[in-house]
């Protein structure tokens, strides 16, 4: 094994990998529909981080913000792609909190996410070895 890649023997190192991998993806997609960026590079980056956030329970890893970063990721993904599909504009940065419930029966409708206007992500914690 090279460098880097002899930790992936260990259950803890890789899922450390992964989950620092995984939000590495989600903030810089994150940043970027805050920003209005709205392309294709954004939805699959949602994507991947939320498919990364889906791996680490194999490891029995998913913390509870990561377990909120995967059903967000997965929820913007979607919200995006049905965007780009149908022409219409997205709304960027998370649903508001005020929306959640009045559109909590029409679940296609931007803001229905249920999340936190202001979810609180954190920067990945390095891997210890």
């Amino acid at each position: 094994l090279r460098g880097d890649d002899r930790g992936v023997g260990n259950d803890i190192v890789a899922s450390s990998h992964i989950e620092s991998k995984a939000l590495q993806l989600f903030l810089f997609a994150d940043r970027e529909d805050r920003a209005g960026n709205f392309d294709v590079k954004v939805i699959k980056t949602f994507y991947t981080a939320s498919l990364l956030f889906e791996l680490l329970t194999l490891f029995d890893a998913l913390s509870e913000e990561n377990a909120y970063q995967k059903k967000y990721a997965q929820w913007k993904a979607t919200y995006l792609e049905k965007c780009r599909r149908s022409g219409e504009q997205p709304v960027a940065g998370p649903a508001l909190h005020d929306q959640e419930q009045a559109d909590a029966d029409n679940p296609d409708q931007p803001g229905s996410s249920g999340y936190d206007a202001q979810p609180n992500f954190s920067q990945p914690e390095q891997p210890t070895q």
